[in-house]
């Protein structure tokens, strides 16, 4: 989908500025593999506030997207 690669754009720049959209585009996305995309693109930015942005979306998702985010966390 274009929001999943849109997602993976952003985690490529490995700019941090865009770890506050990647977040809220985790929130206001159902699907789960959308949720997923945004918590590695995250990862891939790395550092200290995607880390906390990361630890701030645990818990409270199903297990693939649990998992995703525990992997990005992995990442940072």
């Amino acid at each position: 989908s274009w929001k999943m690669n849109t997602a993976r754009a952003l985690g490529n720049t490995r700019d941090q500025r865009f770890i506050p959209e990647l977040e809220r585009a985790f929130g206001e996305n159902g699907d789960f593999r959308v949720k997923g995309m945004c918590a590695w693109a995250i990862g891939r930015i790395g550092g200290r506030a995607a880390a906390d942005a990361l630890l701030s979306l645990q818990g409270g998702e199903e297990s693939l997207v649990n998992d995703e985010v525990e992997y990005a966390l992995s990442l940072c």
